[in-house]
């Protein structure tokens, strides 16, 4: 981590720290403030690391660094640093970052294709798929 972006609490007991490793990546840092120590570590390379309301699980998109040409790219969607969607026909550094259910069971993230269209990648834990809708980014 070049330096801090931001501070995130995400239980009274848990701190991220957030900062840039480079311009189109980001690092994380999950401290436990109880014992002082990094509990957790993520990097992303969209629009930032997602942790899910009960702060069980968290979202980030790797392969994808804004530096790499877009035809180079091969971005994986990862749960908990796990991969559950890769080799899609999308663009992952969706225009903002995703959305978790209020039980933190579900999420859904925007995403677009080579021509604009818009697609939306529902996800559960262990279970992921993308809709094809009919509606472009401006």
């Amino acid at each position: 981590m070049r330096f801090v972006d931001a501070l995130e609490w995400i239980a009274a007991d848990r701190l991220v720290v957030s900062g840039s490793i480079n311009p189109s990546s980001s690092e994380y840092l999950v401290f436990d403030l109880l014992t002082g120590a990094v509990v957790g570590g993520y990097v992303d390379d969209a629009q930032g690391a997602e942790f899910s309301p009960d702060d069980q699980h968290v979202i980030t998109v790797s392969g994808a660094p804004d530096f790499t040409a877009r035809g180079s790219r091969a971005p994986v969607l990862k749960l908990d640093d796990q991969p559950v969607v890769g080799g899609l026909n999308v663009d992952l550094a969706f225009a903002k970052k995703p959305s978790w259910s209020a039980d933190s069971r579900s999420f859904a993230i925007a995403a677009r294709d080579a021509s604009g269209q818009m697609r939306v990648v529902l996800g559960e834990t262990g279970f992921c798929r993308v809709v094809d809708q009919t509606t472009e980014f401006p």
